[in-house]
């Protein structure tokens, strides 16, 4: 395999871990974010509810705009809309601009894990998109393991650093993007 390949495949599996990350990452300080803002836990969880919504409409508009407008494009687009959730959920004064905020940050989150997909099968065929497959199942299914650890050692600096964190990390997804080829 040529290591281009390889590197691709190494920045289509990080994008691929950014959704499991999200939805997982925060789950260890829902009790701290329901006590900051006067809540119940289970009020908390609506954040989770609204995001999974997000998270299928995103799915649902993301396929037919990878056919017409590529697959980078919209990928990019979808990073900066994740990265404007997360900073919103970075800063959410309330429980409901943070409910708001994860809607948004999964509308990106969806193109994060449509678009990986969509890139393999545009460069693969026969074997070699099922190995490609294979790796990309591999870390979505690593990261939800992952992410509550991660979630769990970040809490101790405040509930809103894990979106600081996650908006970060879309930030260097976004710069690993020019790396990528439109196929």
């Amino acid at each position: 395999m040529p290591a281009r390949s390889l590197r691709i495949e190494y920045l289509l599996g990080l994008l691929t871990a950014l959704g499991p990350l999200t939805i997982d990452m925060y789950l260890p300080s829902l009790p701290t974010i329901a006590a900051d803002f006067g809540v119940l836990v289970s009020d908390v969880e609506l954040t989770l509810a609204s995001y999974f919504a997000g998270f299928a409409l995103g799915q649902l508009v993301v396929g037919p705009a990878l056919d017409t407008w590529g697959r980078v494009r919209p990928l990019r687009l979808g990073l900066v809309l994740y990265l404007l959730g997360s900073i919103g959920c970075l800063v959410a004064p309330s429980l409901s601009m943070l409910i708001a905020a994860r809607f948004i940050q999964a509308l990106g989150g969806a193109v994060v894990v449509v678009v990986p997909r969509a890139i393999v099968r545009d460069m693969y065929e026969g074997p070699d998109i099922a190995r490609a497959m294979t790796r990309l199942i591999l870390v979505m299914g690593i990261a939800p393991i992952v992410a509550p650890t991660l979630g769990g050692a970040i809490l101790p600096l405040g509930w809103r650093t894990i979106f600081g964190v996650l908006a970060v990390v879309s930030v260097a997804m976004f710069a690993l993007t020019w790396f990528l080829p439109e196929t």
